[in-house]
């Protein structure tokens, strides 16, 4: 949406819609997780699913074949936890955009790591190189390997995934440089 209309775009109407999306998905979960970690059988978690869900289940054979699954508790594990995942993803996209409209709109032409101006004639990379240059941060080559250099810094003193991507992005830079510098650095977010 950034790209093809503009920070603008962006509004509380989408991101409350968003929410209320992965907190449906969390509600709805979470009492099957809880079931299965009590050893609730397969059948008795298609009742409730049967008598809680507006529309019930499609093929309720299918999915007692899935619950009868050896890894469906890490399933339903995994599942609650990637809405928590995309809940934080979301705030980072939203700072993003809070960030790049204000940053843009006033200096278009600075490199947010050095905050000097970014000359045509200097080596320099456009972050997102998707956005295009308008919605793309100018960063200069020798700043981006300077936060590189940071953040394998901060790898060595035992920062990982989320804790390194959370220490860059608090004192250094918004999120879509900090991303790309750490897949850059060949650094695993995991």
């Amino acid at each position: 949406m950034l790209k093809n209309y503009g920070p603008e775009y962006v509004d509380e109407y989408i991101i409350e819609f968003i929410y209320k999306v992965l907190d449906n998905i969390e509600k709805d979960m979470a009492p099957i997780l809880d079931m299965l970690k009590r050893g609730s059988k397969p059948y008795d978690v298609v009742n409730y699913i049967e008598s809680k869900w507006l529309n019930g289940i499609r093929s309720p054979e299918s999915l007692l074949s899935v619950l009868r699954s050896s890894n469906t508790l890490e399933f339903f594990e995994c599942l609650v936890k990637a809405v928590d995942e995309l809940r934080e993803c979301m705030r980072w996209c939203i700072l993003e955009v809070l960030f790049t409209s204000s940053w843009l709109r006033r200096f278009s032409d600075v490199c947010p790591w050095c905050v000097r101006i970014v000359s045509p004639l200097e080596p320099y990379m456009l972050i997102p190189s998707e956005y295009g240059g308008k919605l793309a941060f100018r960063v200069h080559k020798k700043c981006f390997e300077e936060l590189k250099t940071k953040a394998c810094e901060y790898m060595k003193q035992g920062l990982r995934g989320r804790e390194l991507f959370r220490k860059l992005y608090i004192k250094y830079m918004p999120s879509s440089i900090v991303y790309e510098t750490i897949l850059q650095a060949n650094i695993c977010l995991n």
